[in-house]
């Protein structure tokens, strides 16, 4: 076996040498940082090797590493892979974790990393950084679909011009025109009349069941007219005032107007509120007030 580089290829010789290794089922670790080899079809025949670090050299494709399926962590950065469809041979390695493939003309692909981790979801590692799992998540929908025979999805390189974006707006818009004719189309099958923008009178019923269901709070629980008999003589009591018998809380009185029951019911709350920092001497004098002010409208 030579013991020597052959035309920028790592020699079988040279990989027993470097590892010390007896023979080739005993090479777990390969070292050849720098040496300027652009043929690596030797580690073909290192079925055990887990850890190959080959940054800094002339590699141009990872086919070659297709069949080491005890590989863990590949360093192959600053070569000459230009393709980032060659990552597609890796997908073959089930142990792989850690790749490190930047400096590489492909790391210029539109959405270089998330497609890598698309590609390869089982790396914990890419480029000397971690991979989470929300970023492995966010790659699934973001990543671009390779295959060894190119870009499945797209041309990795090439950006959307404007007017394809603008075929493709058009392309969406006609299919959610054709989504809700359809949805019209079947309501009217079951005898429920459109009205204008493609609703229903079932629609504009549910709508106004909301609203009802919705009513601001001073239109109903503010609303004095809602008052009990018990809650009414429990704030006349509040007073200083005498109980009113359940016939006059039952009886007939004028219907105010909305804006005025609210009004109403705020100046009751308010009124309640203060009656609570005033001390006896002060909630003697706003009872007198109060049974002078009833007596004159008796």
């Amino acid at each position: 076996m030579e013991c020597e580089y052959t035309k920028d290829r790592l020699s079988e010789a040279l990989v027993l040498a470097r590892t010390r290794a007896t023979d080739f089922e005993s090479v777990k670790k390969l070292n050849f940082w720098g040496s300027g080899i652009r043929d690596v079809s030797v580690v073909k025949k290192l079925p055990n090797l887990e850890v190959c670090s080959l940054s800094v050299n002339n590699i141009s494709t990872l086919e070659d590493f297709a069949e080491c399926e005890n590989l863990r962590e590949i360093f192959i950065r600053k070569n000459k892979i230009e393709d980032l469809s060659e990552i597609c041979h890796l997908k073959t390695l089930p142990n792989l974790r850690n790749l490190w493939l930047a400096d590489n003309p492909c790391d210029q692909t539109k959405n270089y990393r998330q497609t890598v981790l698309k590609t390869l979801p089982n790396l914990q590692k890419l480029d000397n950084i971690a991979v989470s799992e929300d970023e492995l998540a966010q790659a699934q929908e973001d990543g671009i679909d390779l295959s060894l025979d190119g870009v499945q999805d797209e041309e990795v390189n090439n950006e959307i011009t404007d007017e394809t974006q603008q075929e493709i707006n058009n392309d969406e818009e006609e299919n959610k025109i054709d989504e809700t004719e359809s949805e019209i189309d079947t309501k009217s099958s079951k005898n429920e009349t459109p009205i204008a923008n493609g609703a229903t009178k079932k629609d504009i019923n549910k709508k106004k069941e909301q609203k009802t269901k919705e009513k601001p709070l001073e239109d109903s629980m503010l609303d004095p007219v809602t008052l009990s008999w018990e809650e009414t003589n429990k704030i006349r009591e509040e007073l200083g005032l005498k109980p009113l018998p359940l016939e006059k809380i039952t009886s007939p009185r004028p219907v105010r107007s909305t804006k005025e029951k609210s009004r109403n019911a705020h100046v009751l709350q308010a009124v309640l509120l203060l009656l609570r920092e005033l001390d006896k001497d002060h909630l003697a004098i706003v009872q007198s007030t109060i049974q002078r002010m009833m007596s004159s409208d008796s």
